[in-house]
C-alpha cells in the first residue's frame, strides 16, 4: 500500500542543562492535517537511540535529548582540564595537551545557549599548556566554555563565576596564553549544536519511514510541512531544505527523480583530450552507465572499460549556460570515491573566460572539494588565478582530515562575495581566500562561474603514483546540490 504523508516536524531547543540536553518536538499529520496517533519514533544521535509515540493530535517530544558523548571522548594525546579556579573572579584558567602543534579555540556560552564573547583562537606547540580566560561584564552564574583542540575535538566545561570569589594569579610560563572576555553589544551564535543521525517512524497504518539527512538542531529550528511517499518496498529519505541563516535558496538539484541528470539543469564534458592534467578517462554524454539518478542520489560512476582509445570511461557534469552564478553560496552532499588513481572533484570555472589568455588560470578556478585516492581521508579546497595558481605552485589552497570521506555523505560548501571566498566542509571553515583589491590578476572571481561535478582517472595529481585497475567501478554519489543567495 502506498500513502502519502505529511510530516511536520518542530525542532525546539529549550534551554540547555548542564549536560547540554534538548528537547525536540514535532507532529505527524496526514495530508489533511488530522494527527496520526500511535505511530512509534525512533531518534538516534550519537550511537544513543530516544523513544516517542504520538500522541492523539499527532504531537510528539524526545525530552533530555543530548550529544554530550563526543564532547567527553578525545583521542591519545589530547586532553582538557576543568577549569581553575571554580568559582573565579572574573579570572579562571584550563588546561590542555596538544600530541603535536596546533591550534585551540574557546568560545563562552550562557546556559540559555547564547554566544557571550567573541571566539578566541590560539595556537600552542605540542605538551601541556593553559590558557586564563578572564570575563568581564558578565553577570554571577552558570557559564559553557566549549574548548576545540586541532579544529578537531571539543569538550564543554561548566564555569561558574561569582564575584567575591578567588582570583587566579597568572603564573609566568612560555606556554601561557590570557583571553580577556568582554560582553559583546549582541549575542551571537548558538551553543553547540546536535547532528540527528536518523528519525526512523513505524506503525501499522504505514510503511516504515527512515528520515536522514536532518538538519542540526539549532536555537528554536522549525520545518515547514515535509511530504514523503512511504513504499513497499523501501524506506523513505527525508530531505529538508534548512537555508543558511542570511541565505536563500536559488537553485537546486535533489535528485528525486530516476534516469539520466536533469537536462535543463546539467550538460556534459565530453573527451578524452587529457583535460589539461593527463587524465586517463573517456568522458561521455549521457551514458547512464556513467552519470545516473537513483535512489534519490547523482551516480557519477568511472569504470575500466575500453572506450575511443581510452582504458576508462567517467563522466563530467556541468551546469554552464544552464546556471551560472557570480557570488552565492553552494553547498553539495556527497560521498566520495577512494583508490589509486581515483580524483573526483566538486569545483567551479568561469562559464566565459574575458581576462588575460582567455583561458585557465587567468580566468580563475574554484576547487570546493578535490580527494585524490592514494591520500586516504585527506580533502582539499583550492583557488588558482594568474598569480596564484599550481603551476607557480603558490595557489591558495588548504588540506582537511575527513574521517569516513570515502564510506559517509559530507557537506562540501563554498561562500563567495566580491571580498572573500570561504570553503567548508560540514559546517568547518578550513580555507579563506581574501581579495587583494589589486585586479583580474589576483581575483578574477567577479563574473560568473559554473559547478562541474566529476572523477577523473589518474592525472598529474590523482595518478601521480599509477592506476589500480582492480578498484573498478567507483562511484561519486551526490545526495543534492545547492545554491544560496546572501539576501541579509
Amino acid at each position: 500500500m502506498k500513502r502519502c504523508f505529511y510530516f511536520l516536524l518542530i525542532l525546539t531547543i529549550l534551554s540547555p542543562s548542564f549536560l547540554l540536553s534538548q528537547t525536540i518536538t514535532g507532529r505527524l499529520v496526514d495530508q489533511t492535517g488530522n494527527g496520526l496517533s500511535g505511530l512509534q519514533l525512533k531518534l538516534y544521535i550519537s550511537q544513543k537511540a530516544y523513544n516517542a509515540e504520538s500522541g492523539v493530535d499527532g504531537s510528539f517530544m524526545f525530552a533530555n535529548v543530548s550529544d554530550m558523548n563526543k564532547y567527553d571522548q578525545l583521542p591519545a594525546g589530547y586532553a582538557v582540564s576543568d577549569n581553575y579556579p571554580n568559582p573565579f573572579n572574573p579570572r579562571t584558567r584550563i588546561g590542555f595537551s596538544l600530541p603535536n602543534s596546533g591550534s585551540v579555540i574557546v568560545n563562552i556560552y550562557s546556559l540559555l545557549g547564547e554566544k557571550v564573547s567573541g571566539e578566541i583562537e590560539r595556537y600552542y606547540s605540542a605538551g601541556t599548556n593553559f590558557i586564563d580566560l578572564e570575563l568581564n561584564g558578565l553577570p554571577n552564574g552558570f557559564y559553557l566554555a566549549k574548548i576545540t583542540l586541532d579544529k578537531k575535538y571539543s569538550v564543554i566545561k561548566k564555569l561558574m563565576l561569582m564575584y567575591g570569589s578567588q582570583h587566579l594569579a597568572t603564573a609566568g610560563s612560555v606556554n601561557s596564553s590570557f583571553a580577556q572576555f568582554n560582553r559583546p553589544a549582541f549575542y551571537g551564535s548558538s551553543v553547540p549544536d546536535i547532528k540527528i543521525d536518523s528519525l526512523v517512524i513505524t506503525g501499522d497504518s504505514i510503511e516504515k519511514n527512515v528520515f536522514t539527512n536532518l538538519p542540526r538542531v539549532i536555537n528554536n529550528l522549525s520545518l515547514d510541512d515535509i511530504i514523503i511517499n512511504s513504499q513497499e518496498d523501501s524506506s523513505s529519505v527525508l530531505k529538508t531544505v534548512i537555508a543558511p541563516k542570511g541565505w536563500v535558496q536559488v537553485w537546486a538539484d535533489e535528485f528525486n527523480y530516476t534516469g539520466l541528470p536533469d537536462s535543463t539543469k546539467w550538460g556534459y564534458d565530453v573527451g578524452n583530450w587529457g583535460w589539461g592534467n593527463n587524465e586517463l578517462q573517456y568522458y561521455t554524454y549521457k551514458d547512464i552507465n556513467n552519470a545516473r539518478v537513483k535512489n534519490g542520489t547523482l551516480i557519477i560512476e568511472a569504470r575500466n572499460n575500453v572506450y575511443k582509445n581510452s582504458n576508462y570511461t567517467s563522466a563530467r557534469l556541468v551546469t554552464a549556460n544552464k546556471a551560472d552564478w557570480t557570488y552565492g553560496r553552494f553547498e553539495v552532499r556527497a560521498k566520495v570515491p577512494g583508490g589509486r588513481g581515483l580524483w573526483p572533484a566538486i569545483w567551479m570555472l568561469p562559464t566565459v573566460n574575458t581576462y588575460g589568455n582567455g583561458s585557465w588560470p587567468d580566468n580563475g578556478e574554484m576547487d570546493i572539494m578535490e580527494y585524490v585516492g592514494y591520500d586516504k581521508s585527506n580533502v582539499h579546497a583550492t583557488t588558482h588565478c594568474n598569480l596564484y595558481n599550481v603551476k607557480n605552485n603558490n595557489q591558495k589552497t588548504a588540506v582537511t582530515l575527513v574521517p569516513g570521506v570515502e564510506t559517509a555523505f559530507h557537506t562540501y560548501a563554498l561562500e563567495w562575495n566580491k571580498d572573500t571566498i570561504k570553503i567548508f566542509v560540514d559546517a568547518t571553515k578550513y580555507l579563506t581566500v581574501v581579495n587583494e583589491n589589486t585586479g583580474w590578476q589576483t581575483w578574477p572571481f567577479n563574473k560568473n562561474f559554473h559547478l562541474i561535478l566529476n572523477v577523473a582517472v589518474g592525472g598529474s595529481w590523482g595518478g601521480l603514483y599509477g592506476v589500480d585497475p582492480a578498484i573498478f567501478p567507483k562511484q561519486l554519489v551526490v545526495d543534492y546540490v545547492r545554491v544560496f543567495k546572501w539576501v541579509n
